[in-house]
This record gives structure tokens, C-alpha cells and sequence, in this order.
């Protein structure tokens, strides 16, 4: 009975279906509808109150879904739609749940009305997660020093959100910006680029590896390698290269000694490990060595310094405050087995100034140096000698002190008395103030200028009188007529952030030459003076000399004179 009940009404279906296709029919305005994964959309058909059967049509082809409420047992979907809606209205909509990719397309619902075929139809899309690709130029095997563009392509039915870069799991763009451009690639642009296009629905992503060919690299350390050695014995050579392709390696210079072949060992990562030896014989096989490492790309020099044993002083570089104690301690390898002997050089800019004696405790010598001042400032170098090898090494020491006169001056030039200060400042000085019967008279100078210059100056430190960079400061005097007696009432005090120099003038020193090209100093005036007192009592000592000879000479012939004649 059942079954007859369902012919009958799949029978009047035919018949209405029958009836539609003989009336002419008008097609209503289309309408686009997205729909996410896996939710439920409901289809609403513009018809009711209609007398005729309405009907839902949908993928795949048009099949028929529904006549009114009926659902067609026939099309497999019945877990999946329903049709909502009454006899009363005559108003019915489709609805679809767990919407998926095969449930997309175009939906139709349609009806007899006042003699015409009427048809609403509805184009159902699934949206989905951008589809991305992405496309490289010129190739994804670039040379270092080269350029490549990368290209982001997508589809999606939805708007995007974001477009977003990635190296290696690392964002390196987060822009709309579709293209990605790097120039002058290195060896740390290789590795995996990702695209990332996200819309509302999900994040679409596509992925390309890019290979950069670089020439040889080391790793870890610079391209020179300093090895301690010992005559007779093998010198061993290590270096961590990295490189994208294969190595070759040749010896490029040698001093002599017996030289090993390259072995190459990959481990892992495009990073290898070339080693070799060395074998000195005598100590002309010590010094530099190089070899060459090549592959397709191109080529590096590596340098091996092969030393008989190290040396080396800490601090390196100490700055320190004046009355502190400079201590500095020098130790050699354990490399050397040979008998050693120690000694430190002091020198300043260059100039040897002393040679001092370190606590010497098996290896190590500790140099230390109370209540250091200026003077202790400079270069210590550690010397260690065996019987064929010296190696040494230094530690530059910079001594923090309130700024140190040099030397002083008074010039009278065109009329004008000018007042000099000559000194040494470590750190730089901060502040010069001129002072006249201890009141100031000048602004504060606080930076080099006119009133204030670099200039070089001497320094006498121990037996050495030394040319360093320091300072010079001018004051120049209003009054003219009585220059001595205003001079004396003059100081200058210069400051830094350690201290104060406070220089007073007693004495006057004047340089009157005009048109002098070197500024002379107060010792230096000193020095004219006695030159000057010695040069006059020596003339006048020589002149009564010669006088006394002559005066003698004529005694002497008035008497041989009067011998003859008697």
C-alpha cells in the first residue's frame, strides 16, 4: 500500500512537471550566496500563496529535492535537507545542513503562476581557504652577490585578510605587498620561503626552498689560525668551512717544513672540517703558512701562523685612576718545555722608557706598579725567550689623572701680551676659567675652540723627554703699558672630571720678537738668558787674554833691545 501511495505521488509529480515545460517561463533575478564548511544555509524560494506545486531543484544537474514539503526519496541526501514551510502560505524554503563541497552549486525553486513558469534561482559556493602559489625569479638556486623576486599567487572566493612572508618559520613581511625582493643574496638568505594568504575562512600557504651557491666560509674564528709548536714534532691544522658544494684545498706558502696532505670530512649541514699538520724541523720553519680553499663559486686564502709557543698579558687594556695599582699579569703556554726567561719594556708613544722586572712564578709573570700617575701611562710589553724562540706580548695602560702642566708662556706680539698654558689631560678637560687678583675674567671655555686647542706637547718622563698629544690655552691681557706687574696677578685653572689644574704666573717671561712662527716657552726663555750671560763673560774673558799676551809680547822685545845695544 505503500509503495502505491509513493507512485501516485511521484505520478502527479511527473504530471505537474509535464504541465511546466508547456508554459512559457520567466526567469527571476539570480542570486550568489557563500556558505562556510559544515554549517547549515537556508534557501528561500520569493513564491507563496500559489495554487501550484512548488518545486526545489539543486546539484548535481538540477535534480528535483522537494515537491512543496516532499522530499525525493531518490536523490540520497535526506539526512542533509529539509523543507520548511505550510500549506497556508504556500511558502516553502530549502534548507541544507553540514554544507560541504558536494552540496555546492546552483539551486533552483520554481512554480506555476498565473499561467507562467516562474524560477528563482540560487548559486550556492562553499568557501574555502585561499589556494597558494608561489612563483620564483630568475631561480631557486641563486649565487651569493645575485638577486631573486618571489611572487605570491592565490584563489579564493573570499576576500583576503592578510598576506604574510616567512623564512624559516620566522615572519619577515606582514604587508599586502605580493612580491618579495632580495638583493645582494648571502649565504643567510637561503632556506625555506612561505606565503601566507589567510581570509576569513582559513590560511592558505605554499612553500619554496631557495639554495644560495657561496663561495668557501670559515666558521667560528678569522681566516688566520695561530699554532703553537715545537721542532720535531707535528703541528696539527683544523678549520671549520662551510661551503654549499665540494672542496679542493692547496698549499699556497710554506716556510720549509714538512707539510701534510688536506683531509675533508663532511659533518653534516653544508659545514666541513679540513685538517692537515705541519712538521717544523728548525726554527726557519716557524712563521706563516697559507692554503687555498676553492669550490665552484669561488675561493678564500686561510693563514696559519705556526709559533714556537704563545704569550699573553691581561688586562690586554686597563684604564685606570691615578694612585691606583697597575697590575698586569703575562703567562706562556705550557707548550714550551725549554728554559725561559722574562722581562717587561715600558715604552710611551713609541719611545723605550724603561725595562722592569716582573714575580716570576713557573709560567706567569706578574708586573705590578704602586701610585701609578701620567708618567705610567703607555705600552708594557711582555717579553718570554727561550733559547731560540722570543714571543711577546702588550697590554696598553691608560692612567686617569687631573690635567698636568707642561709648560708656560708670556708673548708680547704687535703690542698685545698673550698668556699661555701648556698641559696634558686624561680624560679630556671640561672647563677652563682665565682668573685676574682671583676674580674670573673669562667665560668658562668647555670645549676645543679658539681659546682652547689640541696641540703637542713635552712631557719629561724619567730621562726621556717625550713629544705627546695634550693641550694649550690663551688668555689674552687688556692692559698693555705695565705688562709685568699685570701678569703676576693673572692664574688659570683647568678642569676635568678627575681634578683641577690651578697655574699661577710669580715670574714674568716675555717674548717680545715679532713675528715669531714657534711660541717659547718659560723654560725656554731661561735657557736664552744664561746662553746669552755665558756667551758675553766668555767674550770678555778671551778679550783680556788676548790682552794680557799682547802687553807681555812687547815687555819681552823692549828688552831683547836693549840687550843688543848694551
Amino acid at each position: 500500500m505503500a509503495i502505491d501511495a509513493m507512485n501516485s505521488t511521484w505520478c502527479i509529480i511527473f504530471l505537474a512537471v509535464s504541465y511546466f515545460s508547456h508554459k512559457s517561463s520567466t526567469l527571476a533575478v539570480k542570486q550568489t550566496v557563500f556558505v562556510e564548511e559544515g554549517l547549515t544555509v537556508d534557501l528561500s524560494c520569493p513564491f507563496q500563496a500559489v495554487t501550484n506545486p512548488i518545486i526545489w531543484r539543486g546539484p548535481p544537474n538540477l535534480k528535483r529535492y522537494s515537491i512543496d514539503n516532499k522530499i525525493n526519496i531518490y536523490i540520497g541526501k535526506l539526512d542533509k535537507i529539509s523543507v520548511k514551510g505550510n500549506l497556508t502560505t504556500q511558502m516553502y524554503n530549502l534548507s541544507i545542513s553540514n554544507f560541504t563541497t558536494t552540496d555546492a552549486g546552483l539551486y533552483r525553486c520554481e512554480t506555476i503562476l498565473n499561467q507562467t513558469s516562474k524560477r528563482h534561482e540560487i548559486e550556492v559556493h562553499l568557501e574555502v581557504s585561499p589556494v597558494v602559489r608561489v612563483n620564483i625569479e630568475p631561480s631557486s638556486v641563486v649565487e651569493e652577490g645575485h638577486n631573486f623576486t618571489l611572487t605570491c599567487l592565490y584563489d579564493s572566493n573570499t576576500n583576503e585578510s592578510v598576506i604574510r612572508w616567512k623564512r624559516n618559520d620566522k615572519i619577515l613581511l606582514n604587508t599586502q605587498n605580493r612580491t618579495l625582493s632580495v638583493i645582494n643574496v648571502s649565504r643567510e638568505d637561503a632556506g625555506k620561503y612561505c606565503c601566507e594568504v589567510a581570509n576569513r575562512i582559513g590560511i592558505g600557504t605554499d612553500v619554496i626552498n631557495i639554495t644560495v651557491l657561496y663561495k668557501p666560509r670559515v666558521m667560528g674564528h678569522s681566516n688566520t689560525l695561530e699554532i703553537e709548536s715545537d721542532f720535531e714534532k707535528p703541528s696539527f691544522i683544523s678549520f671549520i668551512i662551510a661551503s654549499g658544494t665540494k672542496l679542493n684545498i692547496s698549499w699556497t706558502i710554506f716556510r720549509g717544513g714538512k707539510i701534510g696532505y688536506w683531509n675533508v670530512q663532511d659533518i653534516g649541514e653544508e659545514i666541513f672540517n679540513v685538517s692537515s699538520t705541519i712538521f717544523p724541523l728548525e726554527k726557519s720553519h716557524l712563521g706563516q703558512y697559507s692554503v687555498r680553499v676553492r669550490n665552484k663559486i669561488g675561493g678564500i686564502d686561510l693563514n696559519i701562523e705556526l709559533v714556537g709557543f704563545k704569550v699573553n698579558v691581561f688586562p690586554s687594556k686597563l684604564i685606570c685612576n691615578v694612585t691606583n695599582v697597575i697590575e698586569l699579569t703575562c703567562n706562556v703556554s705550557q707548550y714550551i718545555t725549554s728554559n725561559l726567561s722574562n722581562i717587561w719594556i715600558h715604552s710611551y708613544d713609541g719611545t723605550e722608557i724603561r725595562s722592569l722586572q716582573g714575580s716570576i712564578k713557573k709560567r706567569s709573570s706578574k708586573l705590578q706598579i704602586p701610585s701609578c700617575d701620567y708618567r705610567d701611562a703607555g705600552t708594557y710589553r711582555c717579553i718570554w725567550k727561550s733559547s731560540t724562540i722570543v714571543q711577546s706580548c702588550s697590554s696598553t695602560i691608560h692612567v686617569q689623572s687631573h690635567p698636568v702642566l707642561t709648560s708656560v708662556q708670556t708673548l708680547i706680539h704687535n703690542g698685545k701680551t698673550t698668556i699661555k698654558v701648556r698641559f696634558v689631560s686624561f680624560p679630556p678637560p671640561l672647563e677652563v676659567l682665565w682668573f685676574y687678583k682671583d676674580t674670573i675674567v673669562s667665560k668658562p671655555i668647555l670645549s676645543v675652540g679658539k681659546s682652547l686647542q689640541k696641540t703637542g706637547v713635552k712631557v719629561q718622563i724619567k730621562t726621556n723627554t717625550i713629544l705627546v698629544n695634550g693641550y694649550v690655552t690663551s688668555y689674552q691681557i687688556k692692559e698693555t703699558k705695565s705688562p709685568a706687574s699685570a701678569v703676576e696677578h693673572y692664574s688659570c685653572k683647568v678642569r676635568n672630571i678627575i681634578g683641577n689644574l690651578d697655574v699661577s704666573f710669580p715670574e714674568l717671561n716675555i717674548t717680545r720678537k715679532e713675528g715669531l712662527r714657534n711660541n717659547t716657552s718659560k723654560t725656554a726663555g731661561v735657557d736664552g738668558i744664561i746662553h746669552w750671560s755665558i756667551y758675553v763673560l766668555s767674550g770678555v774673558f778671551f778679550t783680556v787674554v788676548v790682552m794680557i799676551i799682547t802687553i807681555s809680547v812687547l815687555s819681552d822685545r823692549e828688552l831683547l833691545q836693549k840687550c843688543k845695544f848694551k
